[in-house]
């Protein structure tokens, strides 16, 4: 991109790269600029990846909204345990079985009529017989819903901002929060592969157990919250992005409550 007098004019903001990728805005400058300039070509290519990345993550295994379906149906078209005994079993023991019913009912109203009549006969008998009454229990007000003020609210940054990933979800948090007892992050890394980045956290932080998690490219540790904070603060610094809105988030350790608890770890790391 070229000022009138022939200069080379500054790099757009990644902002409006990120718009012009999204097709926010068509801009014919942008793309000559695109033709001049390889770091924003390299820039729009980062978010090409990473929008196939997270697309790839999105993905669910083909058929699975008709093996859905039809477990709902078969749900349906079954009937109940009970109702298949009754019908299936002889006539004799269904026509038992409901007269056993019918008589269970009627014993059951006999013995109410005959204490309702027990009752009137003691109050006829003796006027000064108290009637038995209902205990009285005071109405409780009424719980108003709570009230949630915007003041009462955090943002909450996921660090994508900075390396122009626009995110369309605004995420909110309580002021401060403190970090859960479990938490799952999910990193976007550049050409390192699970032993580079096993070996990088160990050396690291070598006072901390890494495992590895069921799933690939996952690896987990118990470590204390304040401690955790300066983990991610440290994968932030290596360039990788946070994808999880979940605390503790980078450069935000002065808006976290810590509790000196241990916190259950597990990184899943993806590649751009």
């Amino acid at each position: 991109m070229k000022t009138d007098r022939g200069q080379p004019c500054p790099c757009p903001p990644q902002e409006v790269l990120s718009a012009w990728h999204d097709g926010e805005m068509k801009d014919p400058q942008i793309e000559r600029h695109l033709g001049e300039c390889e770091p924003c070509r390299d820039l729009v290519d980062y978010y090409r990846r990473v929008d196939l990345t997270l697309s790839g993550l999105m993905q669910t295994d083909a058929g699975l909204a008709d093996r859905i379906i039809g477990k709902c149906r078969c749900a349906e078209q079954e009937p109940p345990l009970f109702s298949r005994i009754f019908f299936q079993a002889a006539p004799a023991l269904r026509y038992a079985a409901a007269g056993i019913a019918v008589a269970a009912v009627v014993a059951a109203l006999v013995t109410t009529g005959s204490r309702r009549a027990s009752l009137q006969t003691a109050a006829t008998e003796d006027p000064q017989t108290e009637q038995p009454t209902m205990a009285h229990t005071p109405s409780q007000p009424a719980l108003e819903p709570a009230t949630l003020l915007p003041s009462d609210l955090t943002p909450v940054s996921t660090g994508l901002a900075q390396r122009g990933i626009r995110s369309g979800l605004a995420v909110w948090r309580p002021a401060d929060a403190g970090i859960a007892g479990q938490v799952s992050h999910v990193w976007v890394v550049k050409d390192l592969q699970m032993p580079q980045i096993r070996h990088l956290l160990q050396h690291a932080f070598p006072d901390e157990s890494w495992e590895t998690c069921s799933q690939a490219n996952s690896l987990k540790a118990l470590i204390g919250d304040h401690r955790l904070q300066q983990l991610v603060d440290f994968m932030d610094g290596q360039g990788w992005a946070l994808l999880s809105p979940a605390l503790p988030q980078p450069r935000m350790g002065n808006q976290t409550e810590f509790s000196g608890r241990h916190i259950s770890y597990c990184l899943n790391f993806v590649t751009q």
